[in-house]
């Protein structure tokens, strides 16, 4: 077995810490595209109305 070096993790840790963020990170990355998506409705639908006189 090689030697661990400080402050690294091992095969078994990394693909488990990984497994616990990728749902939190596919999550966010959802997230923050239907604000976008909302955000441009929005200014289209600013852009669009009538002016009040």
């Amino acid at each position: 077995m090689t030697k661990k070096k400080k402050g690294h993790l091992t095969k078994r840790q990394a693909l488990v810490y990984g497994a616990y963020l990728l749902p939190m990170n596919v999550f966010f990355k959802l997230y923050l595209a239907d604000q976008e998506k909302a955000a441009r409705i929005r200014n289209m639908q600013k852009r669009h109305e009538k002016p009040s006189r």
